[in-house]
Order: C-alpha cells, then structure tokens, then sequence
C-alpha cells in the first residue's frame, strides 16, 4: 500500500511532497543493499518508488537531493540505478 501512495505522489507532480520522498530515502536502509534486484525487499521497493517519483515531480529544487543520493555506495542497486535515471531526467529537463 505505501508504494503505491509513493507511485500516486510522483504521478501527481506534486512538489510540496519532494520533502517526504526525500526523508525516506535519506534514512539508511535496513537490508542488505547488495541483494539481487529479483529478490529485492519491500524497502527497496519504496525506495526505488519515492526515487522515481522525485524524477517525476523535478524541478530545479530537486537537484541537490538527487546528486547527493546518487553518490550514495550504501543503497540498493535498482535503487541507485533509478536515483542516476532521475538525475538525468531532472537535469535535462532543467537545462537553460
């Protein structure tokens, strides 16, 4: 139910929810990071979720969140991996 309110918030775009999409990635996460995408947790499973959504909802604001958790080495892989297509997404989209 969570990862879909966190899908839900990304789809809405909106920006007065960066703050709590970004506070549940901030936390270190509690499982093994390093485990196979196949049998990733329900905690990566938010985590890739509220990254997605941040990329989805962009804006210039959330830039130096997504760099600073992009760098991250403690995070599961299909995490990073989504944090890096946000920063993309966000930076392209934000270019002048």
């Amino acid at each position: 139910m969570r990862s879909r309110a966190i899908k839900s918030l990304g789809r809405l775009g909106a920006p007065e929810a960066l703050e709590s999409l970004a506070a549940i990635l901030e936390a270190d996460p509690v499982g093994d990071t390093s485990v196979p995408s196949m049998d990733e947790p329900s905690e990566a499973i938010q985590r890739r979720n509220a990254a997605t959504a941040i990329g989805s909802i962009g804006g210039k604001e959330s830039l130096p969140l997504l760099r600073k958790l992009a760098a991250r080495k403690n995070e599961y892989f299909t995490v990073r991996d989504e944090l890096q297509w946000s920063l993309g997404k966000v930076e392209s989209e934000t270019k002048e």
